[in-house]
């Protein structure tokens, strides 16, 4: 169901955008304050290394000027003892510094090592907050293939597979297959079309070698693999699980069309024919019961196993904040033109039909969506300048919900007030108008009936 915007126009959006705008700022705020704190444990693991160069210089002052001192006492006039004496005071010395250098060292070794431990525990938890998102909204722009294909052990695993071009991230998402799935154990097409055939063309004849058109039935074939995504489908049959060098390939197109096929076979060069009109709509039903199926693993709660920025795992990446502003800059026109439709300056409003001649209208405050940036530096905020949340609109926001609460009445919906609240962490709110009262007063020009005249008895 489409959206449209906050004066009722129409508009391209095809999902909430102000609740995926309040979830975008969550995990941004989240990442760049992770961020923040792995700057500052580098920055303090750079100064201990700066001050333990200077502690090791000091030591190596203190080592070289003792060392002269002890140089001025070979010039007395003394005995064996005084001699004896000044070798143990250089040995005493050289120990210590020495001892002193060692105790330096491990000591810095061990503080590096635990700042880095934080360091790679706050980044690691990186893929945690994209998986939180990612559960709940498609990032602008992704692509996402659901794979399903089954191992030689008899078992099927299932995986999502998406990316996103604008923010370069890309993610794989494990899959359940509860027991109750179909792709729960080996399938094979006589389970869903006993029926279905394939023609592939053959050579044929004694002597004078033709192709023909042979009609080969697919009932023993097993569904080894299935790739399903909005634009495309493949669909991979094999005659066994342990040898899947054997079978055919089916490739859909947008549509939902088989395009081709092609012939796998074990010692053989594939080969790829055209699909003959009469084993379309069989192929096409094959397609539909299969992605049905996928459709089902989608719904199930997956894990997010690993994701990529920039070819990276985001739990290593060194700059994570470059996400947010790719993000921010990709649904900042978007958030814009939701403002500009917004027929209040100090809110974002988005619409929907519901049934019953109603509209359901979804609204967030702006000065609500920015008090989720102030846990950052100012820095940090100003990578949110894009959205155009802030300014004179905000500030008149903020005025507002400082003074006293007042009424606002919009025509076609019951007065509503909005009183001096805190910001929630789910700023996206809904007001429903309801339908308009039935007018049940007597029409004018109607005419009034008389009332029965008495019966005589």
């Amino acid at each position: 169901m489409k959206y449209l915007y906050g004066d009722a126009s129409e508009s391209p959006l095809e999902f909430n955008y102000i609740n995926f705008l309040s979830d975008v700022l969550d995990f941004s705020v989240s990442l760049l304050e992770a961020d923040d704190e792995a700057n500052e444990q580098e920055k303090q693991a750079k100064k201990r290394e700066k001050y333990a160069a200077t502690e090791l210089e000091q030591l190596r002052m203190v080592g070289h000027r003792l060392g002269r001192a002890l140089d001025d006492c070979g010039g007395l006039e003394g005995g064996p003892v005084v001699e004896t004496c000044v070798a143990a005071l250089r040995e005493a010395v050289d120990s210590e510094i020495g001892h002193n250098e060692s105790a330096v060292h491990s000591t810095l070794e061990a503080e590096l090592s635990q700042l880095r431990a934080t360091v790679t525990q706050g980044r690691a938890e990186n893929l945690g907050r994209l998986e939180a998102l990612l559960l709940r909204h498609d990032l602008p722009e992704s692509t996402q293939i659901v794979n399903a294909s089954l191992g030689k052990d008899g078992r099927y695993s299932a995986e999502l597979v998406g990316s996103a071009a604008g923010t370069e991230v890309s993610w794989v998402m494990d899959l359940d297959i509860p027991g109750d799935h179909l792709f729960n154990e080996p399938v094979r097409i006589r389970e869903l079309l006993p029926q279905l055939s394939i023609t592939v063309p053959e050579e044929g004849g004694w002597v004078r070698k033709s192709v023909e058109l042979r009609s080969h039935k697919l009932a023993k074939e097993y569904v080894v693999e299935v790739s399903h995504a909005s634009g495309a489908t493949t669909v991979r049959l094999r005659t066994s699980v342990q040898e899947q060098d054997t079978g055919y390939d089916f490739h859909y197109g947008e549509a939902g069309q088989p395009t081709s096929v092609v012939r796998v076979a074990k010692g053989v060069e594939r080969e790829s024919f055209a699909i003959q009109e009469r084993d379309i709509a069989g192929l096409v039903s094959l397609r539909d019961k299969l992605t049905a199926a996928m459709s089902q693993l989608r719904q199930n709660q997956p894990r997010l196993r690993n994701a990529l920025l920039d070819n990276t795992p985001i739990q290593e990446h060194a700059e994570p904040a470059e996400l947010v502003k790719r993000l921010v800059a990709q649904i900042a026109p978007v958030v814009r033109e939701i403002a500009k439709h917004s027929q209040s300056p100090a809110e974002l409003v988005v619409k929907r039909v519901l049934a019953d001649h109603r509209r359901e209208e979804t609204f967030a405050s702006k000065l609500e969506l920015l008090q989720k940036l102030d846990p950052l530096s100012a820095g940090a905020r100003a990578l949110f300048d894009p959205l155009g949340l802030g300014g004179a609109a905000a500030d008149k926001a903020k005025r507002r919900d400082e003074s006293p609460a007042i009424a606002r009445e919009t025509p076609g919906r019951p007065t509503e007030v909005s009183p001096t609240k805190p910001a929630t962490d789910e700023p996206a709110k809904r007001r429903i108008a309801p339908k308009p009262p039935q007018d049940l007063s007597p029409d004018p020009k109607a005419k009034t009936a008389l009332p029965p005249a008495p019966r005589a008895d």
